[in-house]
């Protein structure tokens, strides 16, 4: 027989042995008081005697299994589900406490497991009353809001709802999910509507603060992309480039560029053949006057 420990909670351990469902309200089987709950947030279910099978159902917030995200996993006595707020730990009843496996599977080797580095990410703030200048993201779910319950807590900002927003980790993924505040959650002066994907210096606006994501060791690219062509550089209003201006050529250069004239190769052999016309001419009109021989 299993059943399901609540950590931090006046919750009592409930007994499952078919699917249930976890949520914040009916229909859900087990239900979670906290308002970063969904309605139906996950469903667990019985796999084989020894294991259930955990789904997400799509849920506001995320399922988290032993720290991390998932959609679907399977869980074995001693794991820890989180939903929201809240810690579960699944237990077999009449064998060792979820304590007890947990504390086990920690003294079992002297070494601790090698785990792949993952980025470090935090909340700088940009504006605002927080105290906090740099907030680091160390779990994999951090709740914000004016609630004392929460990871970072606003208490004097007057327009942050009481639990606000959630960002989560997904390995190296990060998100931000607006908790159902008043006032609503902004990523770059957009408000958002569910899970967000934040990147390397996007701004995220709760309440009255601002912050900026980072992650150490990005680096924000030195090139930039013009959006549009209004915003590539543009010729002084009643002025044309010239087609002989080089392709890298200044605006004063090319201003003081001077064009070739057009067919100018052309005259240059008519003057001449004017010229030879002329000397035979004047060389004629000698010889009949008998002053020119040949």
């Amino acid at each position: 027989m299993f059943r399901l420990v609540f950590q931090k909670s006046d919750l009592a351990p409930r007994a499952i042995g078919a699917a249930v469902i976890i949520g914040r309200k009916a229909p859900a089987d087990v239900l979670v008081a906290d308002a970063t709950v969904s309605a139906s947030h996950c469903r667990l279910s019985p796999r084989d005697e020894e294991s259930w099978t955990l789904e997400d159902l799509k849920s506001t917030s995320g399922t988290f299994l032993n720290g991390r995200r998932v959609s679907q996993a399977v869980v074995h006595p001693g794991d820890v589900i989180t939903v929201g707020k809240q810690n579960i730990v699944l237990e077999l009843t009449g064998g060792p406490t979820a304590t007890e496996l947990m504390l086990g599977v920690a003294t079992m080797y002297n070494a601790a497991p090698v785990t792949e580095e993952e980025p470090q990410a935090a909340l700088v703030l940009v504006s605002g009353s927080h105290p906090e200048r740099v907030t680091t993201l160390k779990k994999d779910v951090t709740t914000i809001g004016r609630g004392a319950d929460n990871a970072i807590v606003l208490r004097d900002d007057t327009k942050a709802s009481s639990s606000h927003a959630i960002i989560s980790r997904a390995g190296s993924k990060w998100f931000i999910t607006d908790a159902g505040s008043i006032n609503g959650t902004k990523v770059n002066g957009q408000r958002i509507t569910g899970e967000t994907a934040l990147a390397h210096g996007y701004q995220v606006a709760v309440g009255e603060q601002v912050f900026q994501f980072v992650i150490k060791g990005a680096e924000a690219s030195e090139k930039t992309v013009p959006s549009s062509t209004q915003e590539l550089p543009q010729l002084p209003d009643g002025e044309q480039r010239s087609d002989n201006a080089g392709l890298f050529a200044s605006h004063e250069d090319w201003r003081q560029t001077d064009p070739a004239p057009a067919g100018g190769s052309g005259r240059l052999v008519l003057v001449l053949i004017v010229l030879v016309l002329a000397l035979v001419g004047v060389a004629g009109l000698l010889w009949m006057s008998g002053v020119l021989r040949f």
